[in-house]
């Protein structure tokens, strides 16, 4: 999307700050445009709850990044915690059904196994 001059996608990594995630909340379209920072898979929840992304697309990949700012909390814990770690934040971003959306639940299904490989190997 382009405002004004410059390009924006929807969702990405704060370039000067990659533990935190930038959005377009889409709440505010087409009147405001506006960016939400989010830092924690809390935070997240949230913005996909209240529909400040909208889309499958978007659903999905902001699900996606609230994987990513587990795993990156995840990176600084014990080997040891890791896997619960991520568990817990899946379980977050997929709970609250009758509170979050049901099509990114199902996008999740998978994801802590695929991230602990990925954070123990950024652990080293």
């Amino acid at each position: 999307m382009n405002v004004g001059s410059q390009h924006f996608r929807t969702i990405w990594l704060k370039p000067d700050d990659e533990t935190v995630v930038q959005l377009i909340d889409q709440r505010f379209l087409p009147h405001r445009f506006v960016i939400e920072e989010v830092g924690t898979v809390e935070q997240m929840a949230t913005a996909i709850r209240d529909m400040h992304v909208r889309g499958a697309g978007l659903i999905g990949a902001s699900a996606g990044y609230g994987m990513y700012l587990a795993a990156v909390k995840a990176a600084a814990r014990p080997a040891g915690e890791i896997d619960e770690h991520l568990s817990r934040a899946a379980a977050q971003l997929k709970a609250r059904k009758g509170q979050t959306r049901r099509k990114k639940s199902r996008l999740l299904c998978a994801q802590p196994d695929r991230l602990r490989t990925k954070t123990q190997i950024i652990a080293g």
